[in-house]
């Protein structure tokens, strides 16, 4: 993944300096199927244009007028009624990113029929953004390789919408720092609309998977532009998650503000029983039909182990935030010696995790089975130098 995110930053920087081209893709569309048909650019053009102006037109170095591309499409045998579709194949790019930021599947998908038939890069863009939708990664990761091989011959805007999805590709795919390059690169373009808040909203997501105290002041940046276009599933879910690391961390004021932002009760039931699990009380309630999947587990890891392992299963591979495997693991075992088996197989994981909250609790549970047994007292040294002293204390510093 490292060499094909390198590229599209790459190809991005280069583009800056030079003259801003046309965004059209008809040009690619011709070449295409000229080359399926084993055409000749001489061949082709004869008796409509020259070589070169055939040439030009599939570098879309020109665009050409509609009755050009009608006899062109004739000679290759392309269906003439695809023509306006070719052309506007822009405002469709447009849908689909539109129906991706606000959850619309029907937006999303709309551009199936109306570019059927077209085999031109930024159809196979589209086909990208719905299987990432979709969770469809396989055939994203498929899609995306095609997409990396047209990256010089794409428009500014196909390569500025591909940078998006790229980096939201290598997101869920658990590539954090590829995807946060992604994202960040297309900035050069200036991106506007839709596109933009889909970079902020992911670069929040990214800020809080990586723990990072960041994260509030993306989430703001994101809150205060998806509330001028009246977001507000999008700004519900994001301070959801937002609210998920005030529970951990216990950071009341904070909290407290965020659940002022939240109308949905299933977000709302959700947060009060994090924050009071964490801070070590158990009194809230945990109604299935109004919590979270994360939730769901968590209450149940006590009460309910096949359904607690039936959901880490039907969750693995996925990238959610506010689900730590990990920790529901740990939490399901009742023997005190899988308990120490964990324990100690888990300390690989938290030399890499960059979970604030998972590495001290863990930290502790080791630091804990040290004094109770004698053994890892490197780990009980470190949790005492590292989360006890006041001038060191990590968690009572992030808020």
């Amino acid at each position: 993944m490292k060499n094909i995110k390198s590229q599209i930053t790459f190809e991005i920087r280069k583009r800056m300096n030079e003259k801003k081209e046309n965004e059209n893709v008809v040009g690619t569309e011709i070449r295409t199927a000229r080359i399926s048909n084993e055409r000749t650019l001489v061949d082709v053009s004869s008796d409509i244009c020259s070589p070169s102006y055939l040439y030009k037109i599939e570098s879309n170095q020109i665009v050409p007028n509609k009755v050009f591309v009608s006899e062109l499409f004739e000679k290759l045998g392309v269906d003439s009624k695809k023509i306006d579709a070719i052309y506007d194949s822009i405002d469709v790019v447009e849908d689909c990113i539109r129906g991706f930021f606000l959850n619309d599947y029907d937006l999303v998908k709309s551009y199936n029929n109306k570019l059927e038939g077209l085999k031109n890069y930024r159809v196979c863009l589209l086909n990208f953004i719905q299987s990432i939708y979709q969770k469809n990664f396989s055939k994203a990761f498929d899609e995306h390789k095609k997409l990396t091989k047209a990256l010089k011959s794409m428009r500014d805007y196909d390569l500025m919408v591909f940078g998006v999805f790229s980096g939201i590709f290598h997101y869920y795919s658990g590539y954090y720092d590829a995807a946060k390059e992604d994202l960040l690169s297309v900035s050069y373009f200036k991106p506007e609309g839709y596109l933009a808040l889909l970079i902020d909203l992911y670069l929040f997501y990214l800020d809080l998977i990586l723990s990072k105290i960041d994260a509030v002041i993306s989430y703001e940046k994101f809150y205060n532009k998806a509330l001028k276009v009246g977001a507000y599933n999008r700004i519900e879910e994001a301070s959801y998650y937002l609210g998920i690391m005030l529970a951990k961390y216990q950071a009341k004021r904070g909290f407290d503000d965020i659940l002022k932002r939240i109308n949905k009760k299933k977000y709302l039931n959700s947060l009060k029983f994090l924050y009071t699990f964490y801070g070590g009380n158990f009194q809230a309630s945990t109604d299935e039909k109004d919590v979270s999947d994360f939730v769901k587990a968590l209450s149940n890891t006590k009460k309910n182990k096949k359904y607690v392992l039936q959901s880490l299963d039907e969750h693995q591979g996925l990238v959610e935030l506010d689900y730590d495997y990990y920790f529901l693991e740990y939490l399901m075992q009742e023997d005190d010696a899988k308990v120490d088996y964990i324990s100690e197989t888990i300390t690989p994981v938290i030399e890499v995790n960059r979970d604030l909250f998972l590495v001290l609790f863990f930290t502790k549970e080791l630091a804990k089975s040290s004094l109770a047994s004698g053994k890892y007292k490197q780990v009980t040294a470190f949790f005492q130098n590292v989360f006890l002293k006041p001038k060191n204390n990590k968690i009572n510093s992030l808020f």
